[in-house]
């Protein structure tokens, strides 16, 4: 996206005729419109605003209390207010920026908005340049120079207030979204090494806290996580895995049935017997005679 004079003369007409937007069920303030070409590194400050960057173009760096992330063109930023903060480059960036506040608003949707991003460590999105969100500022700072001024101050209110909650929204969707993936696979991550730690060592008998605490997590949150990740019980699924092996070694070996009972965890041949029959339909040695032949031939 290239740099336009245009971005600049835009930015001053909102500085004169647009510090404050009012609609409905909310009021934002709006301390400043900015666009600035090759702007280079700043010193770390804070405002007691939000503060939104876009990156038409340049490469450089951004410090958030102390965290450093890559930016370049297409990235949109967002600092909440009284957070430390710092933009450095070596060779200038071209940027666009906005600084407001919500004054008041009885919308509890809009008010989440604002919430949302200040519960975060970095607000950045990258490859925003053909975002809506993008354009809609762009095409604002554009019409702030046309002909039809007139009309735009008329009816300025609306488009601003969008503007602002399109910005916050592209923040609260990405959040959900990564938050929903960290949890997604932290939680596949817990139970595939459950599984693991399950199938390696099928002879040892297995209690819910042992794997909890292999885990380091509470016995509630595993149990959790299996009916959420498996869609099964803790219990089920250690059973149907002791049975699972049980039929590979009562089909593919010559094990007496009695130790492959001890070798997949049961306490006794007898205890064995009962679950393999319910699980499988047919007790071991049925299976084992008929599963063995279908291999065989």
């Amino acid at each position: 996206m290239e740099w336009e004079n245009s971005f600049q003369s835009g930015s001053i007409f909102l500085n004169q005729h647009l510090l404050n937007v009012k609609v409905e069920d909310a009021s934002i303030n709006i301390h400043y419109w900015g666009a600035k070409k090759e702007h280079m590194s700043n010193h770390m400050h804070q405002h007691s605003f939000y503060e939104v960057c876009f990156i038409l173009n340049g490469e450089g760096k951004y410090i958030e209390n102390n965290h450093i992330r890559d930016i370049k063109k297409g990235a949109l930023i967002l600092c909440p207010p009284y957070t430390k903060h710092q933009i450095l480059s070596d060779t200038g960036l071209d940027i666009i920026f906005i600084g407001f506040d919500l004054i008041h608003t009885s919308n509890e949707l809009v008010q989440e908005l604002f919430d949302v991003v200040s519960e975060r460590e970095i607000n950045i999105i990258y490859e925003k340049q053909n975002s809506a969100v993008t354009h809609l500022w762009i095409s604002l700072l554009k019409l702030a120079i046309k002909e039809n001024t007139l009309y735009l101050v008329n009816n300025i209110d609306g488009v601003a207030f969008t503007l602002f909650c399109s910005i916050l929204k592209e923040f609260k969707t990405t959040s959900s979204q990564n938050e929903y993936q960290s949890v997604r696979t932290s939680s596949a991550d817990l139970v595939y090494r459950a599984k693991l730690y399950i199938i390696d060592n099928l002879s040892e008998p297995f209690t819910l806290d042992e794997v909890a605490d292999y885990l380091h997590i509470s016995e509630r949150h595993l149990s959790r996580l299996f009916q959420q990740e498996l869609g099964q019980t803790f219990s089920g699924f250690i059973r149907k895995e002791r049975v699972r092996k049980a039929g590979i070694l009562l089909s593919e070996s010559d094990i007496p049935i009695k130790d492959i009972s001890l070798q997949t965890g049961f306490r006794s041949i007898h205890y064995f017997s009962n679950v393999f029959s319910k699980e499988m339909d047919m007790p071991p040695g049925q299976f084992r005679e008929k599963f063995r032949h279908v291999r065989l031939s």
